[in-house]
Protein backbone atom coordinates (compact mmCIF):
# COMPACT_ATOMS: atom_id res chain seq x y z
CA UNK A 1 0.00 0.00 0.00
CA UNK A 2 1.38 3.42 -0.99
CA UNK A 3 1.71 6.01 1.78
CA UNK A 4 1.49 9.68 0.87
CA UNK A 5 2.22 12.97 2.62
CA UNK A 6 -0.86 14.57 4.27
CA UNK A 7 -2.06 17.85 2.78
CA UNK A 8 -3.88 20.20 5.09
CA UNK A 9 -6.41 22.97 4.38
CA UNK A 10 -4.96 26.13 2.75
CA UNK A 11 -1.55 24.45 2.56
CA UNK A 12 0.00 24.38 -0.88
CA UNK A 13 3.38 22.81 -1.51
CA UNK A 14 5.63 25.13 -3.52
CA UNK A 15 6.90 23.82 -6.83
CA UNK A 16 9.96 24.58 -8.90
CA UNK A 17 9.84 26.55 -12.16
CA UNK A 18 12.88 26.32 -14.43
CA UNK A 19 13.81 28.45 -17.43
CA UNK A 20 16.87 28.56 -19.69
CA UNK A 21 19.29 31.21 -18.48
CA UNK A 22 22.20 32.62 -20.48
CA UNK A 23 25.06 30.16 -20.81
CA UNK A 24 24.81 26.43 -20.00
CA UNK A 25 21.77 24.85 -18.32
CA UNK A 26 21.80 21.16 -17.38
CA UNK A 27 18.56 19.17 -17.06
CA UNK A 28 17.29 15.61 -17.42
CA UNK A 29 13.91 15.45 -19.16
CA UNK A 30 11.56 13.19 -17.19
CA UNK A 31 9.42 10.45 -18.77
CA UNK A 32 5.73 11.02 -19.67
CA UNK A 33 3.66 11.42 -16.50
CA UNK A 34 0.01 11.58 -15.47
CA UNK A 35 -2.54 11.57 -18.28
CA UNK A 36 0.22 11.93 -20.85
CA UNK A 37 1.83 8.68 -19.74
CA UNK A 38 -0.82 6.84 -21.75
CA UNK A 39 0.08 8.62 -25.00
CA UNK A 40 3.84 8.73 -24.40
CA UNK A 41 3.99 12.50 -24.84
CA UNK A 42 6.67 14.10 -22.65
CA UNK A 43 6.29 17.73 -23.79
CA UNK A 44 3.29 20.03 -24.14
CA UNK A 45 3.07 23.20 -26.27
CA UNK A 46 1.17 26.19 -24.85
CA UNK A 47 0.41 29.69 -26.21
CA UNK A 48 -0.11 31.76 -23.07
CA UNK A 49 -1.43 35.28 -22.59
CA UNK A 50 -0.01 37.44 -19.79
CA UNK A 51 -1.05 40.83 -18.44
CA UNK A 52 -4.55 40.14 -17.09
CA UNK A 53 -4.49 40.50 -13.29
CA UNK A 54 -6.93 39.69 -10.50
CA UNK A 55 -7.90 41.77 -7.46
CA UNK A 56 -4.75 40.62 -5.65
CA UNK A 57 -2.56 41.98 -8.45
CA UNK A 58 -1.54 38.50 -9.61
CA UNK A 59 -1.21 37.60 -13.26
CA UNK A 60 -3.89 35.15 -14.39
CA UNK A 61 -2.37 33.61 -17.54
CA UNK A 62 -4.56 31.65 -19.94
CA UNK A 63 -4.33 29.61 -23.12
CA UNK A 64 -4.98 31.34 -26.43
CA UNK A 65 -8.35 30.20 -27.86
CA UNK A 66 -7.10 30.49 -31.44
CA UNK A 67 -7.72 27.43 -33.61
CA UNK A 68 -5.82 27.19 -36.89
CA UNK A 69 -6.44 24.62 -39.61
CA UNK A 70 -2.93 23.50 -40.48
CA UNK A 71 -4.07 22.01 -43.76
CA UNK A 72 -5.79 25.12 -45.11
CA UNK A 73 -3.70 27.59 -43.02
CA UNK A 74 -6.98 29.33 -42.14
CA UNK A 75 -7.88 30.64 -38.68
CA UNK A 76 -11.11 28.90 -37.66
CA UNK A 77 -11.39 30.55 -34.22
CA UNK A 78 -9.85 33.98 -33.66
CA UNK A 79 -8.10 35.10 -30.49
CA UNK A 80 -9.23 38.60 -29.37
CA UNK A 81 -6.26 38.99 -27.01
CA UNK A 82 -3.80 38.18 -29.80
CA UNK A 83 -5.59 40.63 -32.11
CA UNK A 84 -5.14 43.31 -29.43
CA UNK A 85 -1.39 42.61 -29.33
CA UNK A 86 -1.18 42.61 -33.13
CA UNK A 87 -2.89 46.01 -33.34
CA UNK A 88 -0.66 47.46 -30.60
CA UNK A 89 2.43 46.11 -32.39
CA UNK A 90 1.35 47.63 -35.70
CA UNK A 91 0.59 50.93 -33.96
CA UNK A 92 4.04 50.88 -32.33
CA UNK A 93 5.73 50.33 -35.70
CA UNK A 94 3.74 53.12 -37.36
CA UNK A 95 4.44 55.54 -34.51
CA UNK A 96 8.15 54.73 -34.78
CA UNK A 97 8.11 55.68 -38.47
CA UNK A 98 6.13 58.87 -37.82
CA UNK A 99 8.45 59.81 -34.96
CA UNK A 100 11.51 59.42 -37.16
CA UNK A 101 9.93 61.69 -39.78
CA UNK A 102 9.13 64.32 -37.14
CA UNK A 103 12.69 64.17 -35.81
CA UNK A 104 14.16 64.46 -39.32
CA UNK A 105 12.17 67.68 -39.90
CA UNK A 106 12.97 68.93 -36.35
CA UNK A 107 9.25 69.35 -35.60
CA UNK A 108 9.35 69.94 -31.84
CA UNK A 109 5.66 69.73 -30.96
CA UNK A 110 4.98 66.69 -33.17
CA UNK A 111 8.10 64.89 -31.95
CA UNK A 112 7.05 65.29 -28.32
CA UNK A 113 3.48 64.13 -29.00
CA UNK A 114 4.55 61.05 -30.98
CA UNK A 115 7.30 60.16 -28.51
CA UNK A 116 4.87 60.23 -25.57
CA UNK A 117 2.31 58.15 -27.46
CA UNK A 118 4.96 55.63 -28.53
CA UNK A 119 6.18 55.17 -24.96
CA UNK A 120 2.60 54.50 -23.81
CA UNK A 121 2.12 51.82 -26.47
CA UNK A 122 5.43 50.18 -25.55
CA UNK A 123 4.32 49.98 -21.93
CA UNK A 124 1.10 48.27 -23.00
CA UNK A 125 3.08 45.72 -25.01
CA UNK A 126 5.20 44.98 -21.95
CA UNK A 127 2.01 44.27 -20.01
CA UNK A 128 0.01 42.28 -22.57
CA UNK A 129 2.20 39.52 -23.96
CA UNK A 130 1.77 36.22 -25.79
CA UNK A 131 4.31 33.60 -24.79
CA UNK A 132 4.75 30.42 -26.85
CA UNK A 133 6.66 27.59 -25.19
CA UNK A 134 7.03 23.85 -24.82
CA UNK A 135 6.80 22.63 -21.24
CA UNK A 136 8.43 19.49 -19.81
CA UNK A 137 8.98 17.97 -16.40
CA UNK A 138 12.70 18.11 -15.66
CA UNK A 139 15.28 17.12 -13.07
CA UNK A 140 18.24 19.37 -12.22
CA UNK A 141 21.69 18.05 -11.35
CA UNK A 142 21.08 18.80 -7.66
CA UNK A 143 17.94 16.64 -7.62
CA UNK A 144 15.19 19.26 -7.91
CA UNK A 145 12.03 18.36 -9.86
CA UNK A 146 10.31 21.16 -11.70
CA UNK A 147 8.61 22.58 -14.77
CA UNK A 148 11.01 23.57 -17.55
CA UNK A 149 9.84 25.84 -20.36
CA UNK A 150 11.65 25.49 -23.67
CA UNK A 151 11.50 27.90 -26.63
CA UNK A 152 10.75 26.39 -30.04
CA UNK A 153 14.36 26.72 -31.26
CA UNK A 154 15.68 24.88 -28.20
CA UNK A 155 13.03 22.14 -28.62
CA UNK A 156 14.17 21.57 -32.22
CA UNK A 157 17.80 21.23 -31.06
CA UNK A 158 16.73 18.85 -28.25
CA UNK A 159 14.76 16.67 -30.67
CA UNK A 160 17.84 16.36 -32.91
CA UNK A 161 20.00 15.25 -29.99
CA UNK A 162 17.39 12.72 -28.85
CA UNK A 163 17.20 11.37 -32.41
CA UNK A 164 20.98 10.73 -32.39
CA UNK A 165 20.76 8.86 -29.08
CA UNK A 166 17.80 6.78 -30.23
CA UNK A 167 19.81 5.69 -33.29
CA UNK A 168 22.37 4.26 -30.82
CA UNK A 169 19.71 2.36 -28.91
CA UNK A 170 19.61 4.78 -25.98
CA UNK A 171 16.30 5.80 -24.37
CA UNK A 172 17.39 9.20 -23.01
CA UNK A 173 14.05 10.00 -21.32
CA UNK A 174 13.45 6.58 -19.80
CA UNK A 175 13.63 5.66 -16.13
CA UNK A 176 16.82 3.66 -16.71
CA UNK A 177 19.88 4.72 -18.72
CA UNK A 178 18.58 8.26 -19.22
CA UNK A 179 20.66 11.30 -20.07
CA UNK A 180 21.14 14.85 -18.82
CA UNK A 181 21.29 17.51 -21.52
CA UNK A 182 23.21 20.78 -21.67
CA UNK A 183 21.11 23.61 -23.11
CA UNK A 184 23.27 26.54 -24.26
CA UNK A 185 22.06 29.86 -25.61
CA UNK A 186 23.53 33.13 -26.79
CA UNK A 187 21.94 36.33 -28.07
CA UNK A 188 18.93 38.39 -27.03
CA UNK A 189 15.19 38.02 -27.67
CA UNK A 190 14.20 36.55 -31.03
CA UNK A 191 17.87 36.61 -32.11
CA UNK A 192 18.78 34.03 -29.45
CA UNK A 193 20.34 30.81 -30.79
CA UNK A 194 20.21 27.49 -28.93
CA UNK A 195 22.31 24.34 -28.95
CA UNK A 196 21.83 21.09 -27.05
CA UNK A 197 24.38 18.37 -26.26
CA UNK A 198 24.53 15.35 -23.96
CA UNK A 199 26.01 16.09 -20.55
CA UNK A 200 29.34 14.39 -19.93
CA UNK A 201 31.01 13.48 -16.66
CA UNK A 202 34.75 13.34 -16.09
CA UNK A 203 36.09 9.97 -14.98
CA UNK A 204 39.56 8.61 -14.19
CA UNK A 205 40.76 5.78 -16.41
CA UNK A 206 43.78 3.80 -15.28
CA UNK A 207 46.75 4.37 -17.52
CA UNK A 208 44.99 7.14 -19.42
CA UNK A 209 43.92 9.76 -16.93
CA UNK A 210 40.80 11.85 -16.94
CA UNK A 211 38.37 11.42 -19.82
CA UNK A 212 34.85 12.67 -20.52
CA UNK A 213 32.02 10.18 -20.86
CA UNK A 214 28.25 10.44 -21.36
CA UNK A 215 26.65 10.09 -17.95
CA UNK A 216 24.04 7.33 -17.84
CA UNK A 217 21.41 8.06 -15.22
CA UNK A 218 18.73 5.93 -13.55
CA UNK A 219 15.99 7.75 -11.68
CA UNK A 220 16.51 6.91 -7.96
CA UNK A 221 13.67 5.92 -5.65
CA UNK A 222 13.97 9.31 -3.92
CA UNK A 223 13.05 11.07 -7.17
CA UNK A 224 10.38 8.54 -8.17
CA UNK A 225 8.65 8.95 -4.79
CA UNK A 226 8.45 12.73 -5.25
CA UNK A 227 7.03 12.78 -8.77
CA UNK A 228 3.40 12.60 -7.60
CA UNK A 229 3.71 15.81 -5.57
CA UNK A 230 6.47 17.78 -7.32
CA UNK A 231 5.96 17.07 -11.03
CA UNK A 232 3.31 18.80 -13.17
CA UNK A 233 0.32 17.64 -15.18
CA UNK A 234 1.53 19.16 -18.45
CA UNK A 235 -1.89 19.08 -20.09
CA UNK A 236 -3.47 21.03 -17.19
CA UNK A 237 -1.03 23.90 -16.67
CA UNK A 238 -3.32 26.75 -17.70
CA UNK A 239 -7.02 27.46 -18.01
CA UNK A 240 -8.56 27.44 -21.49
CA UNK A 241 -11.19 30.17 -21.94
CA UNK A 242 -13.41 30.38 -24.98
CA UNK A 243 -12.99 33.17 -27.52
CA UNK A 244 -16.04 34.95 -26.09
CA UNK A 245 -14.62 34.80 -22.55
CA UNK A 246 -11.31 36.21 -23.79
CA UNK A 247 -13.22 38.96 -25.61
CA UNK A 248 -14.91 39.86 -22.33
CA UNK A 249 -11.51 40.30 -20.63
CA UNK A 250 -10.11 42.29 -23.56
CA UNK A 251 -13.13 44.61 -23.53
CA UNK A 252 -12.92 45.02 -19.76
CA UNK A 253 -9.49 44.08 -18.34
CA UNK A 254 -10.38 45.34 -14.85
CA UNK A 255 -9.24 43.12 -11.98
CA UNK A 256 -12.83 42.39 -10.89
CA UNK A 257 -13.87 41.25 -14.36
CA UNK A 258 -10.72 39.15 -14.94
CA UNK A 259 -11.23 37.44 -11.59
CA UNK A 260 -14.89 36.74 -12.34
CA UNK A 261 -14.02 35.08 -15.66
CA UNK A 262 -11.18 33.10 -14.11
CA UNK A 263 -13.36 31.81 -11.29
CA UNK A 264 -15.82 30.48 -13.86
CA UNK A 265 -12.96 28.66 -15.60
CA UNK A 266 -11.56 27.32 -12.35
CA UNK A 267 -14.94 25.83 -11.50
CA UNK A 268 -15.02 24.15 -14.88
CA UNK A 269 -11.37 22.99 -14.70
CA UNK A 270 -10.47 22.89 -10.98
CA UNK A 271 -7.22 20.96 -11.42
CA UNK A 272 -5.54 23.57 -13.60
CA UNK A 273 -2.13 24.56 -12.25
CA UNK A 274 -2.90 28.20 -13.20
CA UNK A 275 0.72 29.26 -12.79
CA UNK A 276 1.33 32.94 -12.04
CA UNK A 277 5.05 32.83 -12.75
CA UNK A 278 6.37 35.92 -14.55
CA UNK A 279 8.51 35.28 -17.61
CA UNK A 280 10.57 37.04 -20.24
CA UNK A 281 9.05 37.23 -23.66
CA UNK A 282 10.14 35.53 -26.86
CA UNK A 283 7.07 36.27 -28.94
CA UNK A 284 6.36 34.88 -32.39
CA UNK A 285 3.43 36.64 -33.99
CA UNK A 286 2.14 37.84 -37.36
CA UNK A 287 1.54 41.58 -37.39
CA UNK A 288 -1.20 42.85 -39.74
CA UNK A 289 -0.80 46.12 -41.61
CA UNK A 290 -2.58 48.99 -39.92
CA UNK A 291 -3.57 52.05 -41.93
CA UNK A 292 -3.10 55.24 -39.94
CA UNK A 293 -3.66 58.89 -40.85
CA UNK A 294 -0.57 60.97 -40.19
CA UNK A 295 -0.70 64.62 -39.23
CA UNK A 296 0.20 67.35 -41.71
CA UNK A 297 3.63 68.93 -41.22
CA UNK A 298 3.49 71.55 -38.47
CA UNK A 299 5.40 74.76 -38.09
CA UNK A 300 8.29 74.51 -35.68
CA UNK A 301 7.30 76.07 -32.37
CA UNK A 302 9.83 76.83 -29.67
CA UNK A 303 8.22 76.39 -26.26
CA UNK A 304 9.32 78.97 -23.73
CA UNK A 305 10.86 76.19 -21.65
CA UNK A 306 13.13 75.26 -24.59
CA UNK A 307 14.12 78.79 -25.73
CA UNK A 308 16.35 81.39 -24.10
CA UNK A 309 14.69 83.39 -21.33
CA UNK A 310 13.94 87.07 -22.05
CA UNK A 311 14.81 89.55 -19.30
CA UNK A 312 12.75 92.79 -19.32
CA UNK A 313 13.88 96.00 -17.65
CA UNK A 314 11.28 97.88 -15.60
CA UNK A 315 11.72 101.69 -15.62
CA UNK A 316 9.86 103.96 -13.19
CA UNK A 317 7.90 106.71 -14.95
CA UNK A 318 8.27 110.17 -13.31
CA UNK A 319 5.37 112.54 -12.77
CA UNK A 320 4.79 114.43 -15.99
CA UNK A 321 5.53 118.17 -15.91
CA UNK A 322 6.24 120.52 -18.80
CA UNK A 323 9.86 120.86 -17.68
CA UNK A 324 10.27 117.14 -17.17
CA UNK A 325 8.64 116.38 -20.49
CA UNK A 326 10.95 118.75 -22.30
CA UNK A 327 14.00 117.29 -20.57
CA UNK A 328 12.88 113.77 -21.32
CA UNK A 329 12.45 114.64 -24.97
CA UNK A 330 15.96 116.02 -25.10
CA UNK A 331 17.54 113.06 -23.30
CA UNK A 332 15.28 110.22 -24.47
CA UNK A 333 17.11 106.91 -25.09
CA UNK A 334 15.77 103.65 -26.43
CA UNK A 335 16.37 100.47 -24.37
CA UNK A 336 15.99 97.10 -26.11
CA UNK A 337 15.64 93.71 -24.44
CA UNK A 338 17.98 90.86 -25.44
CA UNK A 339 16.49 88.64 -28.16
CA UNK A 340 15.73 84.92 -27.57
CA UNK A 341 18.22 82.61 -29.27
CA UNK A 342 16.62 79.51 -30.78
CA UNK A 343 18.49 76.22 -30.41
CA UNK A 344 20.34 75.21 -33.56
CA UNK A 345 18.34 72.06 -34.35
CA UNK A 346 20.21 71.52 -37.60
CA UNK A 347 23.49 71.10 -35.74
CA UNK A 348 22.01 68.41 -33.48
CA UNK A 349 22.06 64.70 -34.17
CA UNK A 350 18.70 62.88 -34.08
CA UNK A 351 19.66 61.39 -30.71
CA UNK A 352 20.52 64.82 -29.28
CA UNK A 353 17.29 66.31 -30.62
CA UNK A 354 15.15 63.54 -29.07
CA UNK A 355 17.04 63.84 -25.79
CA UNK A 356 16.29 67.57 -25.73
CA UNK A 357 12.58 66.86 -26.36
CA UNK A 358 12.50 64.40 -23.46
CA UNK A 359 13.93 67.16 -21.29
Amino acid sequence: MQIGEPRYENERKSKNYFSLQKGDNVFRILPPLGNMAQTGHWAKYWSIHWGYKDTKGKNRPFQSPEIKNHNTKMIEVSDPAKLKIDLLTAKRDQLSKDLKAAIDTRNVAETKRLNDELNNVKEELKTFRLEKRYFVNALSLDGKIGLLKIPHKAKVALDEEIKKLRSKGVNPLGVNDGRFFVFSNVGVGTDTTYSVRVYEETIDVAGIGQVKKEMSHTLPNDVLSRLATEAFELDKLYVKPSASQVQAMVDNPSADNVEAVMETLRTRNPRSEDSTEETDEDVEQDVPELSMTTSQPMQTVIPQSLGASVNSTVVATPVSTPQASQAATATKTVSTSPQAVAPDYGAMSNEEFLKMING
